[in-house]
């Protein structure tokens, strides 16, 4: 409304301006779905055959603060879909609490394959093979993927490639070697926070059966 505008007893703008009487000598004005616009000096005036008396008030109107993005921390929901071979046995030896010697048999006769790791959570693939991890994340707003091997973030090339569709995240990295073998972490952030899953992948050849090469001497 203008600085000037008067409101009368039966006035209504677009139903949002309403004066009413609540009781012989008491009245009230309404306004709805209140905007800056209505911000101002409000006056009301008193008047009968004896004289006039008027009394106002200031309204300042706060602008509505805008509601924060409903946010939630990143969740693997599926984590590494992967398994290129099998083993028929795998068995492990530990050392300590924080290193084991893992070894698997994948043929009958047996060639072994025995690596040093730090986790249990591990994955083999073939020398030359290609290696597809999958990840499924969720997430609001959409996480951002990074993936990482041995500590260090890995980036695209003609051989690796990292995809992303909706909720499905892929790391492919095709012709893998032995020098390839290591942690695999991917890791999911957002404003809400971050969160990692980690791996340990190991590539695999075709080694000589030897029970002296399965754990080392100490």
């Amino acid at each position: 409304m203008d600085a000037h505008d008067e409101i009368t007893h039966s006035h209504c703008i677009h139903c949002r301006y309403v004066f009413t009487t609540i009781e012989e000598g008491v009245y009230r004005l309404e306004i709805f779905e209140t905007t800056t616009d209505d911000a101002g000096e409000y006056v009301v005036v008193a008047t009968n055959p004896h004289g006039e008396v008027t009394c106002s008030a200031t309204v300042e109107i706060e602008p509505k603060p805008k509601e924060k993005p409903k946010t939630e921390k990143p969740e693997f929901t599926e984590v590494y879909k992967q398994t290129v071979r099998s083993p028929i046995v795998a068995f492990v030896q530990s050392f300590n609490a924080n290193h084991v010697w893992v070894c698997v048999w994948y043929s009958i006769p047996a060639p072994v394959e025995c690596i040093s790791s730090n986790t249990l959570f591990l994955q083999t693939v073939e020398v030359k093979k290609n290696l597809t991890l999958t990840v499924k994340v969720t997430g609001k707003p959409e996480p951002e993927i990074k993936w990482f091997s041995n500590g260090k973030e890995i980036k695209p090339t003609f051989k690796i490639k990292m995809t992303r569709e909706k909720e499905v995240a892929t790391l492919n990295i095709t012709g893998v070697t032995k020098a390839m073998t290591g942690d695999y972490k991917v890791v999911a952030t957002n404003s809400a926070g971050a969160t990692e899953h980690v791996e340990k992948i190991i590539v695999v050849g075709k080694l000589a059966f030897s029970p002296q090469r399965m754990f080392p001497q100490l």
